[in-house]
């Protein structure tokens, strides 16, 4: 970390010599770029798997039951965990203070990102999303004020801002997906293990060995659970608020009640799966037939963002001597009040065609 400041100030000190407005951008550029690669440097590469071990077993420390061999295991955790630590020690957070206040906050969309980010198997904090997508906002924007596009400046500030919580949101979408499509074959395979005489307990673990990701990694750490003596009911509990699916959460209540008053439990997930799988089939359909109106609302919001551009590039230097530059009556606000008014009340408005687009076209099953 002493390197990389030495090596900052080596950049930012010969830069002040052409003055401090024209290096000023590009110091706090150069500034944001190395607290980047720091944050990254931090991150990656970190093991995740002793950190989703001991929030596993946070949770039952504290049961009556089994003590002794769960003091057995955590102890072996323990020292699991110090060699890990030995071999390749995760980096401290870049603001650990600031992190610690970010957590603690108890804001929603940090809590649905840490839930997202676990469901996934990422090692990312919500904070260092959110440190990420700071500096690339400032990054941005930075860029295009040297340039002299204050709005677009604007505009791309905001978009790599939401680029991070977007991607995060997209591949918890796509890992949902993924269970969502598994999870009535699996329920299919269990009913007949079941009826081909396994234990349910027996039917987990073909599913956790036999299965597919992400439906086998869940299913091995509700076995985990199982074996550190944590009632079955308790683990089906537990995986459907890690999975956050109401087709999961409607498996695991019917199993709950089945092994509380008894049932047919062959019968009752194959019941389940044929339901699932009537779902899965009309989410389908809707999906394909709503496409178009996706699409639309996507081509509609994005085409001034292209016009714009087109037009700018088209007529840069077409302006004769002491006229301004066709898109001046935009931005200019000195000459033209109405000008800049017009922007954001036309961002506004693309931005609330689009949602409305979407409510439409976005039915749930």
């Amino acid at each position: 970390m002493f390197g990389l400041g030495a090596s900052m100030v080596g950049l930012i000190l010969p830069l002040l010599q052409f003055g401090l407005r024209e290096s000023l951008p590009l110091v706090l550029g150069l500034c944001l770029l190395a607290m980047t690669v720091a944050l990254l440097r931090s991150s990656l590469g970190a093991p995740s798997s002793q950190r989703q071990a001991m929030n596993r077993l946070r949770n039952y420390i504290d049961r009556d039951e089994n003590l002794s061999p769960l003091d057995r295991i955590l102890d072996r955790a323990e020292a699991d965990s110090r060699k890990q630590r030995t071999r390749g020690r995760r980096k401290d957070d870049l603001l650990p203070h600031l992190s610690r206040l970010v957590e603690q906050s108890g804001l929603k969309f940090l809590n649905t990102m840490a839930a997202d980010l676990t469901r996934i198997g990422s090692n990312w904090r919500p904070s260092e999303i959110l440190y990420g997508a700071m500096a690339m906002a400032a990054l941005l924007a930075l860029v295009f004020i040297a340039l002299r596009l204050y709005v677009v400046a604007v505009m791309a500030a905001a978009a790599g801002f939401a680029a991070p919580f977007m991607l995060v949101k997209f591949f918890a979408k796509r890992w949902t997906v993924r269970f969502e499509n598994q999870l009535a074959d699996t329920l299919l395979l269990m009913s007949n293990a079941t009826a081909a005489g396994y234990g349910f307990q027996q039917a987990m673990e073909m599913v956790a060995r036999e299965g597919m990701p992400p439906m086998s990694e869940e299913f091995s750490k509700m076995n985990q659970e199982v074996r550190l003596g944590v009632p079955i009911a308790d683990a089906l509990t537990h995986m459907s608020e890690r999975v956050q699916n109401r087709d999961m959460t409607l498996t695991a209540t019917a199993l709950i009640i089945a092994m509380e008053v008894g049932g047919a439990i062959s019968e009752i997930l194959r019941t389940i799966s044929e339901t699932i799988r009537e779902r899965v089939r009309i989410r389908g359909e809707i999906a394909v037939l709503s496409t178009q109106g996706k699409m639309t609302g996507a081509i509609l919001s994005a085409l001034p963002i292209f016009l714009f551009f087109i037009l700018n590039f088209v007529t840069r230097g077409t302006a004769g001597p002491g006229e301004p530059p066709y898109m001046d009556p935009l931005f200019n606000g000195k000459e033209y009040p109405w000008g800049p008014r017009m922007v954001v009340f036309g961002i506004f408005s693309q931005i609330t065609g689009y949602l409305i687009i979407q409510k439409i076209v976005s039915i749930d099953i």
